[in-house]
């Protein structure tokens, strides 16, 4: 009989926890595990929901609980009244609390709290006291913990839990091979976006949101400019603040600098297309960007609330203080740009780091084994 498991994530958009549990999904053995998931319902299909009901998975939806809460609780009970399950892995910080509080009701004996930040992601005081009242309750409710870096477990499960074994490290793994470099594929890209070869490029992935920083990437390139550098900015991604990136640098006479090629359904190719990936985040977990930028064999530029988990090549990372500004930032920019990787060789070094998902996902299977042990 299948061990049956109910990942929770509040929505299934294209970001990092999505993309984490998509890998794993493609990945586990389906003649061990059956997994679905539960998400709230937030009035829309999201891109990767067909995606995920393709590879035979099945999602639920209850009502978002700031918008209908009184629904939502009840929608929860009569769920896991009706559907048993002897894992759930919640993926959703503070709101893990009121599932995990329902799937104890009745009776999930195996129930898993995954933190993958480091910060709430709202700027909202009021928003993060009630974060942090549920997040006690998250604690209480889960059987065990979870994180994808050590500062995104302190974060949640505090250092207590940490230096007692109880949090368990599940590594951001992908799969390693889509992410190599593609000479081929650089040039087909850079032809289709008119860049010259010569030009070099700075990249970013990512959703267009306060915690990546986006503003701060164009007063980046701002400063570029003003240097008289030849370089044009990418950015991959979506977001409520795309607008008004497109804005800033229409009023920084930017517009011929940079790119916005919104969402990507093969993102991964344009690693190849970049010279250098920047993530200047104001908090971070351990990003998935950040493992997928040195797959390619790129040089990596993280802000230091970035986890220093994510250098699995040192020579391709470095970290830098926000605080030093947008001209720092740049010069550090142009000290990446004199730097010879070559891109080819990194693949073999990164295979056995331990990121790679054909390999993680027997640690996982085992986790999940050992915990119904």
């Amino acid at each position: 009989m299948k061990t049956k498991i109910l990942y929770f994530v509040d929505k299934l958009c294209h970001d990092g926890i999505q993309t984490l549990l998509l890998n794993i999904v493609k990945n586990i053995d389906t003649t061990k595990f059956s997994i679905s998931f539960l998400c709230f319902d937030f009035g829309k299909e999201y891109e990767l929901e067909k995606v995920i009901k393709e590879l035979g998975c099945e999602i639920y939806k209850v009502a978002h609980p700031q918008k209908k809460p009184f629904k939502c609780l009840k929608q929860l009970n009569l769920f896991f009244k009706l559907h048993k399950f002897d894992i759930v892995h919640c993926h959703s910080s503070s709101k893990s609390a009121i599932v995990l509080r329902y799937a104890k009701k009745h009776r999930v004996k195996i129930r898993i709290a995954h933190s993958h930040c480091t910060h709430f992601q709202t700027k909202n005081i009021f928003i993060k006291m009630i974060g942090n009242f549920l997040m006690i309750y998250t604690r209480k409710y889960a059987t065990h913990y979870a994180a994808c870096s050590l500062a995104a477990a302190e974060w949640m499960f505090g250092k207590k839990n940490i230096d007692s074994g109880k949090v368990k490290i599940i590594r951001n793994a992908i799969d390693i091979s889509t992410f190599s470099y593609n000479d081929n594929v650089r040039n087909e890209l850079r032809t289709l976006y008119n860049i010259s070869d010569k030009t070099f490029v700075i990249g970013h992935i990512g959703r267009f949101m306060d915690q990546k920083n986006h503003k701060f990437m164009i007063e980046v390139l701002n400063q570029l400019r003003l240097k008289c550098v030849d370089c044009k900015m990418v950015f991959v991604g979506v977001g409520d603040l795309m607008q008004e990136c497109q804005e800033l640098c229409h009023k920084l006479n930017l517009d011929d600098y940079v790119i916005f090629a919104g969402y990507q359904s093969r993102a991964y190719q344009f690693y190849s297309m970049f010279d250098v990936f920047i993530l200047p985040s104001l908090f971070e977990g351990l990003p998935f960007v950040g493992v997928e930028a040195q797959a390619s064999g790129l040089k990596c530029l993280f802000s230091l609330t970035v986890s220093k988990q994510v250098a699995l090549c040192d020579k391709l990372c470095s970290f830098i203080d926000l605080s030093y500004g947008e001209e720092h930032f740049a010069t550090c920019i142009i000290d990446a740009s004199k730097e010879k990787i070559n891109r080819y060789e990194i693949y073999d070094e990164l295979k056995n780091s331990g990121y790679d998902i054909k390999s993680e996902i027997k640690n996982l299977e085992s986790y999940y084994m050992g915990l119904l042990d």
